[in-house]
């Protein structure tokens, strides 16, 4: 059993010193890229220190300290956001492999490879569930602030500890998936409230937003096929939220989180962008929950095809839209 149980650590291992090669040698002509790699390089300036988080200054120096080299800069951010998805992975299901196999394909694509900095605010986000759980709120608000000094949009997960972590109520879930999809199709948006906050990070990504390319903008429609795919497996899950929850008492909290991300595509569909980069963070809790499908499916073996085959279609949807 011990022998066993080293193999499965050592193969573990491997796989994540893998990833992290991966995304700190990844294709220059990758999105972001060069926007990191003009940070490093560059001398400081006021705009710098008005874009980026606290986090990003300290880790360009620490890189600094160790060699002059771009890689180390991005190694650094490879190694935390592989190192603490995985333990976060570990904590949260007994279904490891699967959920790293949706992690690959659905997070690491577009975080690890081209969002690094909101790559280590998520796997912090995900950590933080375990806290939410347990309600314990300082050791929250402690990991809430770190992931916010990676990425300010980790703000999203404050309000995430006023969900309650032991019941559902399925029928409210239901409803508001479709009230949201009706808002949507109606092309009623919500991102006019946002230029009401009157955080200055926050206005700056707005307008940013506004900018992004034509590609972004079919990558976060409202009817795309990531949208429809996670709406049905959301609704699945859903359905069957009681029975799996004797197999992962998370479920209810990241079925919770899986609603926000689906919700946040229809409610801000006049700028499906903002929409997206809202989801996309809450989507993290996807990379749990998909792989309990298998306690649904009666074939084991099906159900393990299901979530593989659910895997290459994201990461292939992905790759088509950011690789190619």
């Amino acid at each position: 059993m011990k022998k066993k149980e080293n193999m499965l650590l050592c193969s573990i291992f491997f796989i994540g010193f893998i990833l992290i090669l991966i995304a700190t040698f990844r294709n220059p002509e990758l999105p972001d890229y060069y926007t990191y790699l003009s940070f490093k390089l560059a001398s400081l300036s006021e705009e710098y220190y008005e874009r980026f988080e606290p986090s990003m200054f300290f880790i360009r120096s620490f890189s600094d300290w160790i060699t002059s080299s771009h890689y180390m800069f991005f190694f650094i951010y490879a190694l935390l956001a592989v190192i603490i998805k995985l333990y976060a992975l570990n904590r949260l299901t007994n279904l490891f492999f699967l959920s790293l196999l949706c992690y690959v394909a659905m997070d690491f694509p577009i975080h690890e490879m081209i969002q690094m900095r909101a790559a280590v605010s998520m796997g912090i986000a995900l950590w933080a569930f375990i806290f939410i759980y347990k309600r314990q709120l300082g050791a929250y608000i402690a990991t809430t602030l770190l992931a916010v000094s990676f990425h300010y949009s980790a703000m999203l997960i404050f309000p995430l500890y006023f969900l309650n972590p032991y019941s559902i109520n399925k029928k409210l879930q239901i409803i508001l998936l479709a009230v949201s999809f009706l808002i949507g199709i109606a092309g009623i948006g919500c991102t006019y409230w946002i230029q009401f906050i009157s955080f200055d990070f926050v206005q700056k990504l707005f307008h940013a937003y506004q900018y992004q390319t034509l590609i972004e903008d079919e990558a976060f429609s409202v009817f795309s096929i990531t949208v429809v795919v996670l709406t049905v497996v959301q609704l699945f899950l859903l359905l069957h939220a009681d029975r799996l929850q004797m197999y992962n008492r998370y479920i209810y909290l990241l079925l919770k989180v899986q609603n926000l991300s689906i919700i946040s595509f229809f409610l801000f569909n006049d700028m499906p962008i903002v929409g997206g980069r809202i989801s996309e963070y809450y989507r993290i809790a996807f990379i749990v929950s998909v792989p309990l499908i298998i306690y649904i499916c009666n074939n084991r073996i099906v159900a393990r095809l299901i979530v593989v085959a659910l895997c290459c279609m994201f990461y292939f949807r992905f790759f088509t839209l950011y690789y190619l």
